[in-house]
């Protein structure tokens, strides 16, 4: 009886200890698998693009065109100065000589400074400096402050005495109309700039 009952302490015994043996082994995490799910073939991939520094050129717009070809003087103007712009930009002045030459014919002193400043430089055209004056004096003629700058640094830049004169004469009035660069202009010559249009009466003595 005794020997049975050390048999089942001794049984007893190697299973508690067994046990506890199991107990203190570490446990090995789970293995994480990454499934990678293929892409189709068809079904683009969008990736990161450089990023490009352009600045777009503006043009007349197709409707513009066709408002100029027509005979919409506002639009030959708009036409003209924005094919100004892209010339300025990409030294193509083709388009800009044909609407312009059309808008200054028609009387627009943005157009007719814009076309004389053609003439002067050869964008596009013939470089002509007579018949850029000429189109300067039409528009200054209609009191267009650019243009009136423009012909005067055209002419103070001549060499003649008369031209000289003449130009820091229109380089006055344009100062007067509120140019800046008119005024500059009159400064590095020496000239004091004549006061601009309304300050007349702020800069006159009181009686």
């Amino acid at each position: 009886m005794i020997w049975k009952l050390l048999g089942i302490a001794t049984v007893v015994a190697i299973v508690i200890f067994t046990m506890n043996w199991r107990n203190r082994q570490p446990v090995a995490a789970p293995s994480t698998t990454v499934v990678k799910t293929p892409i189709p073939s068809d079904v683009e991939v969008a990736r990161p693009q450089p990023e490009v520094a352009s600045r777009e050129i503006a043009s007349p717009s197709d409707e513009l065109i066709v408002q100029a070809a027509q005979g919409d003087v506002h639009a030959q103007a708009r036409a003209c100065v924005i094919s100004m712009a892209s010339g300025d930009a990409t030294l193509a002045y083709g388009e800009a000589a044909h609407w312009c030459a059309l808008a200054a014919a028609a009387g627009n002193s943005e157009a007719q400074t814009l076309y004389a400043r053609q003439y002067q430089l050869g964008l596009g055209i013939a470089q002509d400096n007579q018949l850029a004056i000429e189109w300067y004096e039409k528009a200054a003629a209609q009191q267009n402050a650019q243009a009136m700058y423009m012909l005067g640094q055209l002419l103070t830049q001549s060499g003649t005495p008369a031209d000289e004169s003449r130009g820091i004469s229109m380089l006055q009035r344009a100062a007067a109309l509120g140019n800046v660069n008119a005024r500059w202009s009159l400064q590095k010559l020496g000239v004091a700039p004549a006061p601009r249009r309304g300050q007349e009466m702020l800069t006159s003595p009181s009686p």
